[in-house]
């Protein structure tokens, strides 16, 4: 997972947590790979802080340790090291669900950033077959949305989801599509026309707010969740993590990412009720052309990533499948 000699230490840790909290006594043991990662390099380790042990997930969120799949399909683009530690220092103190920050740290000498955050024990939403959480994390991700706007970010270089960013997926899905076989190029055709002409317009003329940007549920950890998928009695924790992608742009892109996936028209239905409760979304044809804009998308935006490569198992599904059921919905 990672280069023989790591650039992640204790002593690095050690002076994250003491910069973050203001505190001395702080101790960092057991910093060992976490099997888990993704995209990133993570490492778990207990920190000691005045005697109170707390267990952290050590993020190395530098560019050039991107582990292989990540480095094959997101674009030099999208990468900023300190946009993460950004959104857990300034913007998600307040809110309730994620991961607590514990500081992060910036080696001048080997360029090397690293976040330290709460590790959440629990399991990803995609683990967890009951509606019900699925349908309690709209609700939050709504209530989220409502209480964050562009400002909620001022100062932090986050992703802008302008005409420019959409027209660059744009650009990355033409290119993958000359890949593809005869009939599949002929129907990503269809859709990216869609997106041409219809789509970037409504993404553009939704009311901007801060958003996730990939919030699937590979990346949303469900606290109290227990390994056999059944829920602790004391109650459910909604942790979104890997927050790289934050960015300001229509709220329903991180809607869209939550509810992909092969769902009854029914299930999908309950997740965006739940939204709108607390999101203060209005129903109707206009929510519904947005959403499927946002759907369209991201399934451009995947079709674009995997050029020449398979998508990672979290994300594997028909992308033009999903691109072809949003795009007969913008028409």
């Amino acid at each position: 997972m990672t280069s023989a000699v790591s650039p992640v230490n204790r002593d690095h840790v050690a002076l994250a947590v003491r910069t973050a909290t203001g505190l001395d006594d702080v101790d960092v043991s057991e910093l060992v790979p976490y099997e888990y990662a993704k995209s990133a390099p993570l490492y778990a380790a207990t920190v000691t802080i005045s005697d109170a042990a707390v267990p952290v997930l050590v993020k190395d969120v530098t560019v050039s340790a991107q582990l292989a799949g990540a480095s094959h399909v997101k674009p030099s683009f999208l990468h900023n090291p300190s946009r993460e530690p950004a959104i857990y220092r300034d913007v998600l103190g307040d809110v309730d669900g994620p991961a607590a920050y514990f500081g992060h740290h910036f080696d001048p000498v080997t360029a090397t950033t690293l976040l330290v955050v709460e590790h959440v024990d629990g399991l990803e939403l995609g683990d967890v077959g009951e509606l019900s959480v699925w349908t309690d994390t709209a609700r939050w991700l709504g209530a989220f949305h409502a209480s964050h706007s562009a400002d909620a970010v001022a100062g932090v270089d986050v992703i802008v989801h302008d005409r420019e960013l959409y027209s660059r997926w744009l650009e990355r899905a033409i290119s993958a599509a000359q890949r593809l076989p005869a009939p599949e190029l002929r129907r990503v055709e269809r859709v990216l026309d869609v997106y041409r002409t219809t789509a970037i317009d409504r993404l553009v003329a939704a009311p901007p707010t801060l958003v996730h940007g990939e919030l699937y549920p590979s990346n949303v950890i469900i606290g109290g969740a227990q390994l056999d998928g059944t829920l602790r009695e004391v109650g459910i924790r909604i942790c979104p993590v890997d927050w790289e992608t934050a960015g300001v742009g229509p709220a329903m892109v991180d809607l869209a990412a939550l509810t992909t996936g092969d769902w009854t028209p029914d299930a999908r239905d309950s997740m965006v009720d739940a939204y709108q409760e607390t999101s203060g979304a209005v129903p109707g044809a206009d929510f519904d052309v947005e959403l499927a804009a946002c759907q369209l998308q991201l399934a451009v935006q995947w079709m674009g990533w995997f050029v020449g490569h398979a998508p990672p198992s979290w994300h594997a599904r028909s992308w033009i499948d999903e691109a072809e059921r949003a795009a007969s919905r913008m028409t």
